[in-house]
């Protein structure tokens, strides 16, 4: 049987970074899938950490100034327009790359 990915300690750190980067900025928000499926069915493997949050441009320059206080940085050189655009925020936890 597959180990559940909240087991991995990576995914653990990666996702306590995350909570309080949106506490921060008083947004919550919502897991969604392979390591939501985890917790409610068997265990999938994944790579990485899919959230749906909602934010508004306040917010996403606020993500962006504060991400490297919670270790992590943009995936992309134009990460702040391309969230504008696409509605993705693309990030990489630096202590678990």
């Amino acid at each position: 049987m597959a180990k559940s990915p909240l087991l991995i300690p990576s995914f653990l750190q990666t996702l306590i970074d995350l909570h309080k980067l949106f506490r921060k900025i008083k947004r919550t928000p919502i897991l969604i899938g392979g390591l939501a499926v985890s917790l409610i069915s068997k265990a999938r493997s994944t790579q990485d950490i899919d959230l749906v949050v909602v934010l508004n441009d306040d917010d996403l320059e606020k993500v962006f100034s504060l991400c490297g206080d919670f270790n992590f940085k943009p995936r992309l050189s134009d990460a702040l327009n391309f969230a504008r655009q696409r509605h993705v925020l693309l990030l990489k936890h630096t202590k678990t790359e």
